[in-house]
């Protein structure tokens, strides 16, 4: 990605305050993460409303303007395998911000430099997609966080994109929600504006992160805006999982994800 008319005024005060918000974060989170191995379900719980309010002040930094369309009510008496489609990392501060949760990345992810310390903080769930070898052993410990209380995060699409479409949602992580016999929680993500401008396909690289797009150069590209516009659609619960299939509940999710999502065309 080619950045380009980078407001330097508006860039360097915003990376000041996001470092010192960053580092006051990994001062908080990384001793609490230290005593995830010996409690794993209670240390979360508790880390996922530290990385919230972290996520809120970080969702503020950047200028992210949230409209949640929807009733949250449920969200508070009960535990969800919460899905949404996905198109850059800045989803995660506003979605963590509203929905506190344990998230579930990839070992890609945390192996890129910052953007992987930030989740290893935040006591994420890392699949190894790359191997599926010990695929039954992370649905497992999906499994094992929903059983206990734990709302757990998924992006199912495995990656974000570049906004035409919603992709398919894949059916692994699913299994977790049969054998926990948990609620799915879908939420579709809109972003409206950037600056005012709304998006298309000729400004949509600003905010969407997906390919080759380069981290540094993005991460100035999206410091630079003065707003971004987020809509945030909440789903009813899909609450009847006894004898579903993953396929059939990956493509339940993903209908009604679709329903919600408004294409960049």
């Amino acid at each position: 990605m080619k950045t380009k008319n980078i407001n330097w005024l508006i860039v360097i005060p915003r990376a000041i305050v996001a470092a010192a918000l960053l580092s006051v974060y990994f001062l908080v989170s990384m001793p609490l993460g230290f005593f995830v191995r010996f409690s794993p379900f209670t240390m979360r719980k508790i880390l996922n409303q530290v990385v919230s309010f972290f996520c809120g002040l970080m969702t503020r930094v950047l200028g992210i303007k949230i409209t949640v369309i929807g009733d949250t009510v449920e969200f508070k008496n009960n535990n969800y395998l919460i899905v949404a489609n996905h198109l850059s990392y800045t989803d995660i501060f506003p979605l963590y911000w509203k929905f506190p949760a344990c998230f579930v990345t990839s070992n890609e992810m945390r192996e890129t430099p910052f953007l992987g310390q930030v989740a290893e903080a935040a006591a994420c769930l890392f699949v190894e997609r790359r191997n599926r070898h010990n695929i039954q052993k992370e649905v497992q410990n999906l499994t094992n966080g929903l059983k206990n209380g734990l709302n757990v995060f998924v992006f199912p699409e495995a990656t974000s994109h570049n906004g035409e479409k919603v992709h398919m949602f894949r059916k692994t992580m699913f299994n977790g929600v049969l054998y926990s016999q948990k609620p799915v929680l879908p939420l579709t993500l809109n972003y409206k504006k950037l600056s005012g401008r709304t998006i298309t396909l000729e400004n949509r690289d600003e905010i969407f992160w997906y390919g080759d797009s380069g981290f540094y150069p993005h991460i100035l590209s999206v410091l630079t805006q003065t707003s971004i516009e987020l809509e945030i659609s909440v789903h009813a619960p899909i609450t009847d999982v006894l004898n579903k299939t993953d396929i059939e509940l990956a493509n339940m999710a993903q209908a009604i994800v679709e329903k919600k999502y408004q294409p960049i065309v």
